[in-house]
């Protein structure tokens, strides 16, 4: 494999570190410790899944559940404080489905707390750990997929008097920045795979990124994959939503686009999985045409993000690359399969 490695003064290097940093080596006693001296006594404790932290579950001694997160060392103060920041947020304004609880520290009640381990100075932090099935559990059928659409406009609602510093950053995962990843398309070794990604990419930055900077712009969660998402027992409803750490400042319709990315490939006809989703995003928020125009440009970019992204990273961690590349093959398949009609759609409205 082909492998692109930044330099030292690269955008990518400087500002993307958090995506090139090992998560911090914690082990469960380390972890047993931090929490019974910060946030009270525990029966149980369990490693969870994760790309940039080391997380914990932990049961404590009055039976909550909670996470404790042990925070990746490229993650700045600012990104820090935005995460709780938006879990603070939560906590005062409605929204219909469930978001992690921020939970600080008992003994100094301090949002997080640098601890130093075996291995080094970390910060950690904790929030309530939601249980429930996995969003991979929903059902891929339409009425599902407008029920995503429902909680993606919920959620924006919910998020759209949100601000932060923090979420005016460069990041490979933000869409609207998809040209940083260029210098990386080495990492695709299929050739043609990597000339359509290449057209596409020179398309967006020459027509759709200028189009995208003019629509109603928010704070997004950014991430709204099943991995993101609880399902409700029957598989029918979305009953939460994790993980806030990809949180950007960005157009609110990308949100939607996101989550519709992550689910097109569920269906025989994925067009129409997206239209299932914009249906039920359209019955909580109205879509301007512009935004309409843009959902489906910005699902490619999202798709060439989990090609790019997620094949550059798992070079970098072999022993963590079946959990980053869980949807690499999906997000191909679909990309290859989307572009044999916006190619050619692209190319007439330029004619005419």
């Amino acid at each position: 494999m082909t492998t692109f490695v930044p330099s030292q003064n690269s955008a990518i290097a400087v500002t993307n570190a958090l995506l090139t940093t090992s998560p911090p080596h914690v082990s469960l006693d380390e972890a047993l410790c931090v929490m019974r001296s910060h946030f009270g006594g525990a029966q149980e404790i369990k490693a969870l899944s994760g790309e940039r932290d080391r997380n914990f579950m932990v049961r404590s001694d009055a039976g909550r559940c909670l996470t404790l997160k042990f925070i990746n060392h490229a993650e700045s103060t600012a990104e820090i404080a935005m995460q709780v920041a938006v879990l603070k947020h939560f906590a005062e304004h409605h929204f219909e489905r469930e978001v992690p609880v921020h939970i600080p520290s008992s003994l100094t009640s301090q949002d997080w707390l640098d601890i130093k381990l075996s291995d080094g100075a970390v910060r950690v932090r904790a929030y309530s750990y939601l249980d429930g099935s996995p969003g991979s559990q929903l059902k891929a059928e339409p009425e599902v997929w407008r029920d995503i659409g429902r909680a993606t406009a919920q959620l924006t609602c919910a998020m759209q008097p949100f601000t932060h510093v923090g979420a005016h950053r460069p990041f490979l995962w933000d869409v609207t920045q998809l040209p940083l990843l260029k210098p990386m398309l080495s990492v695709i070794e299929q050739p043609a795979l990597h000339d359509a990604v290449q057209r596409f990419m020179q398309r967006f930055e020459q027509q759709i990124q200028p189009l995208i900077q003019t629509l109603p712009q928010q704070v997004i969660h950014n991430d709204l994959s099943p991995s993101n998402m609880l399902s409700c027992a029957e598989g029918r409803r979305v009953v939460g939503v994790l993980d806030f750490g990809d949180m950007v400042y960005a157009p609110r319709i990308a949100e939607l686009a996101v989550a519709a990315s992550y689910q097109m490939s569920r269906g025989e006809n994925p067009l129409a999985v997206l239209d299932a989703v914009m249906a039920g995003y359209g019955e909580i928020l109205e879509l301007t045409e512009q935004e309409r125009t843009a959902v489906v440009d910005l699902v490619m970019a999202r798709l060439v993000q989990r090609i790019v992204i997620t094949s550059w990273r798992a070079a970098q961690f072999p022993a963590n690359s079946t959990y980053i590349l869980r949807s690499r093959s999906e997000a191909e398949a679909l990309f290859k399969q989307l572009m044999t009609f916006w190619e050619p759609s692209r190319t007439g409205a330029e004619q005419r």
